[in-house]
């Protein structure tokens, strides 16, 4: 005897087609309801978009906390700590750079110090260092609000990327394993890899302020339909924005005297140009010390 054929109505069929591949928007929790709706209500309106969808985020201070230390800047001291005192090239390059940042050498280069204080150890080195300081000492300094929201513009389609000031091989595992975000799509401060060792030599973009809408135009190639900062560093590549501009914790007191901000505050010109304003919380964790500390780093406010 031949089995029944089993008979789905095709108006079933397509139902569950349809729900497969629904878009949906999912509430990011310690934020209010105004922004989740002003979130939802953008997102809705890229349905239609047929071209890239990108989506542009800074690292620290955007995604994962900076108070009280960036946590480029704590790579940077804590590599050097342990190279005090000896005399091979590589440990004096490591602690030369880092009093340079230390003593505000160079500026505004000042930032290129934590990436040259690398130079002479292989990228798998410098994404070990990263990373294990990351668990030690950030891990809970990251913001769930951002975990949420990335995970929203991917539910929408988006290609999502990150951009940080700092040497890319530190960040590209954090960012990837952290947020979700490939490896491919993490750019940072670059040098040449030579003979598996980080070099001195810096690749122009330079991720600082115009450098950061540089690397967009350069490798991404595509004019971003959302970006999220939280500095007068990720101003430039906000306003390149097409769609969505985010900014996070934006100071409110310091004015600045440049192109852009002419003597206003960053939180001032965010709400002048209608910037997407939200709060994390970002607060130093208790019974941690920094290294930063050690060698005189400017510490970062809490929010």
């Amino acid at each position: 005897m031949q089995p029944k054929k089993i008979l789905i109505p095709l108006f079933f069929i397509c139902f569950i087609s349809l729900t497969a591949f629904a878009q949906n928007f999912h509430r990011i929790e310690g934020w209010p309801e105004s922004t989740n709706l002003k979130i939802e209500k953008y997102l809705e309106s890229t349905k239609a978009v047929k071209d890239r969808k990108v989506a542009v985020f800074d690292c620290d201070g955007t995604i994962i906390g900076q108070s009280p230390y960036y946590l480029s800047n704590e790579v940077m001291c804590s590599y050097a700590k342990k190279h005090l005192g000896k005399n091979d090239t590589i440990s004096k390059n490591a602690v030369t750079h880092t009093y340079k940042y230390a003593n505000g050498y160079g500026n505004p280069s000042q930032p290129m110090e934590t990436v040259l204080t690398l130079a002479g150890i292989s990228p798998q080195e410098a994404e070990n260092i990263g990373w294990q300081l990351y668990k030690e000492k950030y891990a809970d300094k990251v913001f769930p609000q951002m975990i949420q929201l990335i995970k929203n513009l991917k539910e929408y389609g988006f290609e999502v990327w990150a951009i940080t000031g700092a040497q890319e091989v530190v960040y590209q595992k954090i960012c990837s394993e952290v947020f979700g975000i490939p490896i491919t799509h993490i750019y940072g401060a670059k040098t040449i890899i030579a003979d598996d060792k980080i070099t001195d030599q810096m690749i122009k973009p330079i991720p600082e302020q115009a450098g950061k809408k540089h690397i967009i135009e350069t490798f991404i190639k595509a004019q971003p339909m959302f970006v999220a900062g939280n500095s007068r560093g990720d101003l430039d590549m906000l306003i390149y924005s097409k769609g969505m501009q985010m900014i996070v914790n934006p100071d409110n007191e310091e004015k600045l005297t440049d192109s852009i901000l002419k003597n206003q505050t960053l939180e001032s010109y965010s709400k002048e140009h209608g910037f997407t304003i939200v709060n994390c919380k970002d607060q130093r964790p208790e019974g941690v010390h920094f290294d930063c500390a050690d060698f005189g780093i400017k510490t970062n406010k809490p929010n």
